[in-house]
């Protein structure tokens, strides 16, 4: 699917390019998943995939770090559920529909078992349909970087001989507070100052 769409994006529906974005999300092929984003958001949502993404990956090394020096029963806590929380990206999802608002569209897929369903929103552009997502605020992608440099360090320690209690409070006193500034981020407020004499 995700090289028709790359070939002819202008004969691909919006549930297609849905479905292609989630294949080079697994490939890891940013390029090609921002050549289907609207080009004012295609930055950003690069941005906050690839954090993402390095916190998914530090998480997997920490459990495969945790196996060896632990065993298989004493792997203590995970992030994988996060796997199935970025939309479209998300690791299983199924598309259930899609509708048609002129040049706009919405996609409903469902992530895993999960509900409710996520509502994907698409945009016509020179006769392609290209992802059009909100924008979460800015400094979530940062908090995220933030998370993934915890979990680096956190597999560090394992590695390099961290205890087992150590191990299991890395998740309650490093990561957890982490996830909390990723789930509140937003942007601070904006003023503009106005200079007297400007005013339209």
């Amino acid at each position: 699917m995700a090289a028709k769409v790359a070939e002819d994006g202008s004969k691909s529906s919006p549930a297609e390019v849905a479905q292609a974005l989630n294949e080079l999300h697994k490939r890891g092929d940013y390029s090609a998943i921002a050549r289907l984003i609207t080009e004012d958001r295609r930055e950003a949502v690069i941005a906050i995939l690839k954090a993402f993404d390095s916190v998914i990956a530090a998480d997997a090394d920490i459990q495969e770090a945790a196996v060896r020096r632990f065993g298989e029963q004493r792997v203590a806590w995970n992030l994988s559920v996060m796997r199935n929380n970025i939309g479209v990206f998300s690791s299983d999802t199924t598309l259930i529909n899609q509708r048609f608002f002129g040049d706009r569209a919405v996609v409903a897929l469902q992530e895993g078992d999960q509900v409710p369903l996520v509502r994907a929103p698409f945009r016509r552009v020179d006769r392609r349909w290209l992802y059009d997502p909100d924008l979460p605020p800015e400094s979530m992608t940062w908090e995220l970087s933030a998370l993934g440099d915890v979990l680096a360090r956190i597999l560090r320690e394992v590695e390099q001989g961290a205890d087992y209690a150590e191990y299991l409070a890395a998740f309650h006193a490093r990561v957890v507070p982490q996830i909390e500034r990723v789930v509140a981020a937003k942007d601070p407020l904006r003023t503009e100052v106005i200079v007297a004499g400007e005013e339209e």
